[in-house]
C-alpha cells in the first residue's frame, strides 16, 4: 500500500506543480491536498524506518522518490543501523555484564562456560551478518557511483565509525570480564580456556570480516594474555595460602612426635607444589593456541611466581605472632621446617620445574635465585632457633628469680644445708626435658669442650680484685641473642647460659648468712656436676659462668666463709 501511495504521489506531483501555478483553482486545491498526503506519507515511512530496519532499502527509496534530502535519509539510516547493531551486541555481552567475571559463573552448571559460549555464538551468527548487510545497503543507497573516490571513502567512514563504536563497546565489556580473577572464586583451567578460546575465535572472525578494524583482534589477544597472567597470579596466591596453612597446621602440638609432624608437613608441601606445577603445565598444553606465541614468557612467569611465593612464605613464617603459637616448642618446629624448606622444598621445586617445562634463560640466574632462597630460609631457621633458645632460657630465668628472690629472706635463713635447693634440681630436669624434645629433630653432634676440669676450677680464696676483673670479662660474653648452631649441644648450652646468667644476677641482688651461703654452694656443686657429667659435657662459657656464680656467692655472704 505504501509503495502504491508513493508511486501515485511522486507521479502526480510534477503535473500538479506545472498546472496549479497557471491559476487553476481546482488543481491548486488538489495540489494542497496532495502535499498534505505527502507529509503524512513521509511521516509513516520514517516511522517504518525506525520500527522495521530490515526493510530500510525500500523505505529509503520511497523517501527519495518523495523528494526527501539524502543527508536526512542517511542520518536516519545510520541512526537506525546503530540501534540495531547495539541491540544485537548487547544481547551477546549481557551475560558478561551480569556475571562481571568468570569466577561468578554458575559453578553448579554442567559447563559453567556454556552461557558465555552461547552468547558469543550469537555475536558471530547474528551480529556479523547484520553488520555486513547494513554495510552493503548503506553503500548501495548512499555511495553514488558518480561521486569522487575521496567523497565515497569519507561517506563510507560514517557507517564504519558507527560499527567501530559498537564493536569497541563489546570489546571493552569483554576485556573487563576476562581480566578480573578474584582469588576466592577462581575457575578451573578448563573453564578459563573454554571461555578465552571462544572469545578469541569470535573476535578473530569479526576481524576477518571487517579488515578495516585491524586492532580489534590484536587488542583481544593482549587482554587474553593479561587474563592468563592474572589467572596464574591468582593461582599462586592460592598456592601461597595452601603452603602457609600446611606450614602452620601442626606445629609442636600436632598428633604424633615433632619429628613425624615435621615430615608430614614437608611431604604435604612437596605434593602441593608438584600438583600446582603439573596444573600449570596442563594450562600451557591445553591453551597452546592462546599461549603458544608467548610460551617462553609463560614459563618465566611460573618460575618467578615460584620464587616470589617461597619468599612470601619465608616472610610470613618470620612474622608469626604469639597467637599463632601454641607452645614455645613451635619456635623449634618452625626452625626445623625452615631448614626443610631450604634443604628439601626449594631443590624439589627446581627439580619439578625442570621436569615439566622446557626452560629458557640462563642457568646461572636460576642458580643465583635458588641460592638466595636457600640463604633466606637458612636465616629463618636461625631466627626461630634463637627465639626458641631465648624463650626456654627466659622460662628458666623466671623460675630462678622466683625461687631466689621471693621465697626466702636469705639473711635470716636457719635451715641446715643438707640437700640441694630444689630449684637447682628443677633446672636440670627442665634441661633434660628440653633435650628430649630437641633430640627428635636434631641429631647428636660431636661438640666437645677442650678445657679440663682443673682449668675451670677457681680457688675460692681468689682475691676480690681478681674476681672483679674476671667479672668484667664475663660481662663481655654474649648471652642473649647469640648465634646458635643447629646442634643439640649448642642449643642446650645456649639455654643453660641464659639460666646461669640469671642465677648470677639473683645472687648479686641477695645478701646471705652463712647457712644460706652453704645451701647455694652445695646446690652450685650439684648443678655443675649434673651439667658436666650428664647433660652438656664440658663447655667453656658454662663453666666460667658457674665460677662467676660461685664468686658472686662469696661476695654476697655477710659472714666469714
Amino acid at each position: 500500500a505504501l509503495g502504491v501511495a508513493v508511486k501515485y504521489v511522486s507521479s502526480s506531483k510534477p503535473f500538479l506543480e506545472m498546472h496549479a501555478n497557471e491559476g487553476n483553482a481546482a488543481l491548486s486545491q488538489v495540489k494542497g491536498e496532495m502535499e498534505d498526503c505527502q507529509k503524512e506519507l513521509v511521516g509513516l515511512l520514517k516511522e517504518k524506518l525506525r520500527s522495521d530496519p530490515d526493510n530500510n532499502v525500500d523505505v529509503i527509496n520511497f523517501l527519495r522518490q518523495l523528494g526527501e534530502t539524502v543527508t536526512e535519509l542517511e542520518d536516519a539510516f545510520l541512526s537506525s543501523s546503530k540501534v540495531q547493531l547495539e541491540d544485537i551486541a548487547s544481547k551477546a555481552t549481557k551475560v558478561l555484564e551480569e556475571y562481571g567475571c568468570m569466577g561468578n559463573l554458575p559453578q553448579t552448571a554442567e559447563s559453567p562456560a556454556s552461557e558465555v559460549v552461547e552468547s558469543f555464538s550469537t555475536l558471530e551468527a547474528s551480529f556479523i551478518p547484520s553488520a555486513l548487510k547494513l554495510q552493503q545497503q548503506y553503500r548501495g543507497m548512499f555511495l553514488s557511483e558518480g561521486e569522487g573516490m575521496a567523497v565515497a571513502v569519507d561517506n563510507a567512514g560514517k557507517f564504519d565509525k558507527i560499527l567501530e563504536t559498537v564493536l569497541s563497546s563489546a570489546v571493552a565489556t569483554t576485556k573487563k570480564f576476562v581480566l578480573t580473577h578474584p582469588v576466592k572464586s577462581l575457575v578451573s583451567p578448563k573453564v578459563l580456556l573454554e571461555v578465552l578460546t571462544t572469545i578469541d575465535k569470535t573476535f578473530e572472525t569479526v576481524q576477518r570480516n571487517f579488515r578495516q578494524f585491524d586492532e580489534i583482534h590484536q587488542g583481544i589477544l593482549g587482554s587474553i594474555e593479561c587474563s592468563l597472567r592474572n589467572y596464574v597470579g591468582g593461582k599462586f596466591m592460592e598456592l601461597e595460602k595452601a603452603l602457609m596453612e600446611r606450614s602452620t597446621s601442626f606445629g609442636s602440638s600436632g598428633e604424633g612426635t615433632m619429628s613425624s609432624n615435621l615430615q608430614r608437613v614437608t611431604d604435604s608441601l612437596c605434593k602441593a607444589v608438584e600438583k600446582f606445577l603439573v596444573d600449570m603445565q596442563g594450562l600451557q598444553r591445553d591453551g597452546s593456541t592462546l599461549i603458544g606465541h608467548w610460551q617462553d614468557a609463560f614459563v618465566m612467569l611460573v618460575e618467578e611466581g615460584c620464587n616470589q611465593t617461597l619468599l612470601s612464605i619465608e616472610a610470613g613464617l618470620r612474622t608469626l605472632e604469639s597467637p599463632e603459637r601454641k607452645s614455645e616448642e613451635d619456635s623449634l618446629f618452625f626452625s626445623r621446617l625452615a631448614t626443610n624448606y631450604a634443604d628439601v622444598l626449594v631443590p624439589y621445586t627446581e627439580k619439578v620445574l625442570g621436569n615439566v617445562f622446557v626452560r629458557g634463560g640462563q642457568a646461572s640466574e636460576r642458580d643465583s635465585r635458588r641460592r638466595a632462597l636457600v640463604e633466606s630460609f637458612a636465616s629463618l631457621s636461625d631466627f626461630h632457633l634463637e627465639k626458641y633458645v631465648a624463650l626456654k632460657g627466659r622460662g628458666l630465668s623466671q623460675l630462678i628469680r622466683i625461687s631466689m628472690l621471693e621465697k626466702f629472706d636469705w639473711l635470716s635463713y636457719e635451715h641446715e644445708a643438707e640437700e640441694v635447693y630444689p630449684v637447682f634440681k628443677k633446672i636440670c630436669e627442665d634441661i633434660r626435658a628440653i633435650e628430649a624434645v630437641v633430640s627428635q629433630v636434631i641429631s647428636e653432634d660431636s661438640r666437645k669442650m677442650a678445657l679440663s676440669k682443673e682449668q675451670h676450677q677457681r680457688n675460692p680464696s681468689t682475691s676480690r680484685v681478681e674476681r672483679n676483673v674476671d667479672r668484667l670479662f664475663a660481662e663481655k660474653i654474649q648471652i642473649f641473642g647469640a648465634k646458635v648452631d643447629a646442634e643439640r649441644g649448642a642449643i642446650l648450652c645456649g639455654i643453660t647460659k641464659i639460666a646461669i646468667k640469671s642465677l648470677i644476677e639473683c645472687i648479686r641482688l641477695s645478701s646471705m648468712n652463712l647457712k644460706a651461703h652453704k645451701l647455694i654452694q652445695v646446690s652450685l656443686v650439684y648443678l655443675r656436676s649434673e651439667l658436666r657429667e650428664k647433660i652438656l659435657g664440658e663447655d667453656n662459657v658454662v663453666e666460667f659462668l658457674l665460677d662467676e656464680a660461685q664468686s658472686a656467692l662469696v661476695d654476697r655472704c655477710i659472714e666469714e666463709v
